[in-house]
């Protein structure tokens, strides 16, 4: 037993508009947690560096002192971190046009 169908309206779909300061904290947010990617990824790479001998990295190293080789994962840090930021950025502008 079929009953009948009331009928529906048509409701017209409302399109939330985000605020100046709401689009700022959200492209804020994204290159910071493209930055924070970067760095992870960069102290992977630093960590595999040191400790595998394919990389050539380690005697280079070892005839530094001690705090040199913490400058070295800084560095790759760093530099991890500042590509993919730009990375994201570039990458969230094309896909906003």
């Amino acid at each position: 037993m079929r009953g009948k169908k009331s009928a529906t309206r048509a409701v017209q779909a409302t399109i939330k508009r985000l605020t100046a300061q709401t689009r700022t904290v959200s492209r804020l947010a994204a290159i910071a947690s493209h930055a924070m990617m970067g760095a992870a990824i960069g102290l992977g790479f630093a960590f595999v560096a040191m400790w595998s001998p394919n990389f050539g990295v380690t005697p280079a190293l070892l005839s530094l002192p001690e705090h040199r080789v913490f400058d070295f994962a800084l560095t790759s840090a760093f530099g991890f971190a500042i590509v993919a930021a730009l990375t994201g950025v570039a990458l969230g502008e094309a896909d906003e046009s």
